[in-house]
Parts: C-alpha cells; structure tokens; sequence
C-alpha cells in the first residue's frame, strides 16, 4: 500500500512540474515543421511542449528498441521452465522405479536397507577391513565384479 501511495505522489509531483514547465515556457515560437523548397510549414508552438513531446517520442523509440531484447528474454525464460518440468517428469518417474525396485528387493528378502548394503571403499580402507575380518575369524567377502556402467540419460 505505501509503495503505490509513494507512486502517486512521485507521479503528482511529476505531473505538477510538467504544468508549471509548459507555464514557465508559453511563449509561441515559430517552428518549422517542414520545409520542401523555398515553401515552409510554420507553426508558433510554445517551447515547453516541443520539450514534452521530445521526452513522448523518445520513450516511445527506447520501447520499440527493447522489444525484441525482451521478447528473447522471455522466449528463453519459457524454454527453461519447459527443462524444469521435464526433469521434474524425469525425476518423479525416477523415483517411481526406485520405489518399485526397492519394493521388489524387500519382497524377495534381500538387504532391507543400507546398513545391509555393500559399502563402496577406497582399495587401502578395503584391505585393512579385510584384515581386521580376518583376525575375528570372518572369512571376508569376495568383492563383486563391478556392473558396466550405464549412460546416463540426458535430458
């Protein structure tokens, strides 16, 4: 609410210097608006509203020239949202297999979860894990083969 308050009153006072402007500045001048020859078009015009009308027209041009800027801005900005919601489509459909992969696991009594799990580590962290298994009279467990690795699907 304060931010439109403030606007109006911005815009008021605006709008109240513009008018003392066109006062200050009412004197006609003559203006050539066109000249073809030795023929003149000659119009008196009081000076502040050539000024005013400088201002109208050249926002009018500074819009026109922000357009096509604008325009790809917005065009690339609807491309990113249509990335996100089809990786959040992924994503959900990722999740979905998860949860099927992992409900199939549990329904043929494999590991319930990670602390069941084969923990991936480094070969030194490995060898003294083994080694320690070996010393309380565990035999430690043959390392499996790793799986070929699949490509990631790109988006």
């Amino acid at each position: 609410m304060f931010r439109a308050v403030a606007t109006v009153l911005v815009l008021v006072l605006v709008c109240g210097y513009l008018a003392l402007f066109l006062s200050w500045n009412a004197a006609p001048q003559p203006v050539t608006g066109l000249q073809i020859g030795d023929s003149k078009y000659v119009q008196p015009m009081p000076v502040g509203l050539l000024f005013i009308a400088g201002v109208l027209v050249g926002a009018v041009a500074m819009a026109v020239a922000l357009w096509a800027p604008w325009k790809a801005l917005k065009a690339g900005e609807l491309q990113q949202q249509e990335l996100i919601q089809r990786a959040k489509s992924k994503l959900k459909a990722q999740d979905t297999k998860i949860k099927e992969l992992t409900r199939q696991l549990e329904a043929k009594g494999g590991p319930a979860g990670p602390e069941d799990a084969e923990i991936d580590l480094p070969a030194d962290t490995r060898a003294a894990v083994d080694a320690v298994e070996v010393e309380a009279g565990k035999a430690p467990e043959p390392k499996p083969a790793p799986a070929a690795e699949d490509d990631p699907e790109v988006i």
